[in-house]
């Protein structure tokens, strides 16, 4: 066998054993997605108590893909985003009444891009929860999601950097802006 074909068979091996961790890193994190999804429904319906088991199951699948985060970052840190975005969510929905801060990167244990990523997708949900508050004529409930989402946003408003160094950030924010502007119409219609 020449040098080229030893070559050619060394990649090959490399290359199929970076197929087969891509692939559970896939499957991993289409499961923390599944699991993020259900337990924000849960959150919108107050059924939080279901939650204990869904996040044990993510955080375990965390654990396991976070260590190809180098390898295999895009598809880490989607999953890291929709874990944040189910932490800060239903953290802000348990302390409403008596809300100050959320929760950091630091206090969810994971890095700091996905966790904004995931921050800035919260907006959706709170402006769910002002629509659902109005529904129900719960208009200090709406005001005070109204109040956090204004915060969070003017808080975000600094962060102002090329798509190159954080892909969909911006969009992310114009996304938030038009979810804050909706909800401040809502709350001015009733």
């Amino acid at each position: 066998m020449n040098n080229l074909e030893r070559k050619v068979e060394e990649l090959v091996k490399e290359l199929e054993q970076k197929e087969r961790e891509q692939e559970e890193v896939l499957r991993l994190s289409r499961e923390i997605v599944r699991n993020c999804s259900k337990a924000i429904k849960n959150i919108h319906s107050n059924e939080m108590k279901k939650n204990e088991r869904i996040e044990l199951q993510i955080k375990e699948n965390l654990d396991k893909i976070l260590k190809y985060r180098d390898k295999f970052g895009a598809i880490v840190d989607h999953a890291i985003q929709e874990y944040c975005e189910m932490e800060i969510m239903q953290y802000i929905k348990v302390n409403l009444v008596n809300f100050k801060e959320l929760p950091t990167n630091e206090d969810l244990k994971c890095p700091l891009e996905p966790y904004f990523m995931g921050l800035l997708d919260v907006f959706g949900e709170l402006r769910r929860e002002i629509i659902e508050a109005l529904r129900k004529d719960k208009k200090d409930e709406a005001e005070k999601y109204f109040r956090i989402m204004e915060e969070m946003y003017e808080t975000l408003l600094p962060i102002k950097f090329s798509e190159s160094l954080m892909p969909g950030f911006r969009k992310k924010q114009d996304v938030a802006r038009m979810q804050l502007e909706g909800a401040r119409s809502e709350l001015l219609r009733r």
